[in-house]
């Protein structure tokens, strides 16, 4: 939970003069970045003061980019409350600061919500259908790099670090998931998903959504996969109990604009095991290499529930 590449003002001054926003009043940190490094800054022009986040891309290369701007931009320009990467004198909104490359966005206003109720959920699900029937976004593609054959290497990977019964449990996941694709996949849709709608990625002001954030998981997959990656994180408390009550609501949300087929509602529970076990898989990876990360157990607990109680409970 921090930043990874820092640099001097003059540094920032001088990456700055490219899209001639105003002058820079101060800069820092978002210390709650777990993959890139992030920075509210605030630049001052006319004597009136406009706040952006700045994201250096750790991992991702300047190729990666272009992707995330035009399907950011389209989804913006489409209505959803999405920052759009803004654009240099020259025209291009992916750069490179510190050599890395870089996207300066506006600072979209609100907060996140870590406890959020049925209203928060609903909200999520309609903009999750929003981004789901947007006609642009579904002309981009990307493949998912956290596939079937991420899970099969993943396996293989753990099997030394995870105890018996977790490396079993995983073990059922992933045979679980190849065999459901290999007689049913092709009866589910695709398109563009977010991939990592966490409460951490989401804004609201007044109890109202005022935006999405952090795109670098989107790509194309199963829409049915992004619906249950948000379900795990928002219809679960603070200790990994699922509520019916705010799972219904964020459905109901996503119905306003989608209805979800007979095979998508089928699908749901295996969905929301790999959803899960994804988020497992790729904190107990961070722990075997001895980095600091979120607790790993968080989502195995929710994986379990899926084959236990929280089960019972979807209808």
């Amino acid at each position: 939970m921090a930043v990874f590449t820092s640099f001097s003002k003059d540094q920032l001054e001088r990456y700055l003069m490219m899209f001639r926003l105003g002058d820079l009043e101060l800069y820092h940190p978002i210390l709650a970045g777990t993959e890139n490094s992030n920075y509210f800054v605030t630049l001052i022009r006319h004597g009136v003061e406009t706040e952006y986040v700045l994201t250096l891309f750790e991992s991702l290369g300047i190729a990666d980019l272009p992707y995330f701007s035009q399907l950011m931009s389209s989804l913006h320009h489409y209505g959803l409350a999405v920052p759009s990467p803004l654009s240099t004198l020259d025209g291009m909104t992916t750069t490179i600061f510190c050599g890395k490359p870089a996207i300066l966005f506006p600072r979209l206003p609100g907060a996140h919500v870590m406890h959020p109720d049925q209203h928060h959920c609903q909200a999520i699900g309609t903009a999750l259908s929003q981004l789901h029937t947007t006609d642009l976004a579904k002309n981009l593609s990307r493949e998912n790099e956290f596939n079937l054959p991420w899970f099969k290497t993943c396996r293989d990977e753990l099997s030394s670090f995870f105890n018996t019964d977790d490396y079993q449990l995983l073990c059922r996941v992933v045979d679980e998931y190849e065999n459901y694709l290999a007689a049913s996949g092709a009866e589910l849709p695709k398109g563009v998903i977010h991939g990592d709608l966490f409460r951490d990625n989401a804004l609201f002001v007044n109890g109202e959504l005022s935006g999405l954030i952090d795109f670098y998981h989107s790509c194309t997959d199963y829409l049915t996969l992004d619906l249950s990656i948000a379900i795990n994180d928002w219809c679960h408390d603070n200790r990994q109990r699922f509520d019916p009550g705010l799972y219904h609501a964020l459905l109901d949300g996503y119905a306003a604009r989608r209805t979800l087929s007979k095979h998508e509602l089928l699908s749901l529970p295996i969905f929301l095991r790999v959803a899960a076990a994804k988020f497992w898989i790729r904190r107990s990876l961070l722990a075997q290499k001895g980095e600091k990360q979120r607790d790993p157990e968080e989502f195995k607990k929710i994986l379990m529930g899926w084959y236990g109680e929280s089960l019972e409970l979807l209808s």
